[in-house]
């Protein structure tokens, strides 16, 4: 938010006014996004992003789980591997990124057979990532009670743009149903790969970063070679540097 403000006020002094139109976020970012929309308060924002800290470690410490990376499979694999591993308890696909970039998320056991599964599917790549929670998976169930109660507390109002949600890759152009989805993330998987399909759908030609890195930069890139993708972080000398000419050359 602090990067949104400070492009904001620097285009202002060239009278010049950036308005999205559409925003999406991934995984914790849709919090960002929803308070950018004005669908939330950067306060209560704030709030249900810690209290959703909280409420995931909890959860994690009840039902032990992890996350694992896995690169070089189609996504279609990596979901026929996660069914066969989930016999004795629970493991699939958390991050669909982009083609040949999935995350999956369970239970230890079942994630541990679905990464020596997807080893011998012959994965280029499979990384356990070092955190100790199965998030956007059934084991996030109690967090996602607790996200509830916290969101019911909340004001919300309608976005001011459409936000993409994480979980169905649809619009949410109505603050109940940011609220179902910002209630319901933490059990579902992020189809980020969809959510930009969708929003290209709807005229996006421009995908611009905010925050201090280029992750999602690098995957709507890999989604789709032919749009044009910025980050913030990456461009210093062109969108943050009030230069119209920039955004002219990329594309309105």
């Amino acid at each position: 938010m602090a990067w949104v403000a400070a492009l904001q006020e620097r285009w202002a002094a060239l009278d010049q006014k950036i308005e999205p139109h559409i925003v999406a976020g991934h995984s914790m970012g849709e919090f960002t996004a929803a308070v950018a929309a004005g669908a939330i308060s950067f306060e209560d924002g704030l709030l249900l992003v810690r209290q959703r800290g909280i409420l995931m470690e909890e959860a994690g410490n009840e039902f032990p789980g992890g996350m694992a990376s896995i690169l070089g499979l189609p996504e279609a694999k990596v979901e026929e591997i996660c069914r066969e591993a989930s016999r004795d308890g629970y493991v699939g696909i958390a991050n669909s990124n982009c083609e040949g970039q999935t995350v999956i998320s369970g239970a230890l056991e079942p994630l541990k057979l679905a990464m020596e599964m997807a080893e011998k599917a012959r994965a280029r790549k499979v990384v356990r990532l070092p955190i100790t929670i199965a998030s956007h998976s059934p084991l996030m169930a109690t967090a996602s009670e607790g996200m509830t109660r916290e969101l019911e507390r909340m004001a919300m109002t309608d976005p001011g743009q459409p936000l993409v949600g994480n979980v169905n890759a649809e619009l949410l152009e109505t603050h109940p149903k940011v609220y179902v989805e910002l209630r319901d993330q933490l059990l579902n998987g992020v189809r980020w790969t969809k959510s930009v399909e969708q929003m290209k759908e709807q005229g996006v030609d421009l995908f611009l970063e905010a925050g201090p890195g280029n992750v999602l930069t690098r995957l709507v890139r890999r989604i789709d070679y032919g749009v044009n993708s910025l980050s913030l972080s990456d461009d210093n000398e062109g969108l943050l540097s009030p230069n119209w000419a920039a955004v002219e050359a990329a594309g309105r």
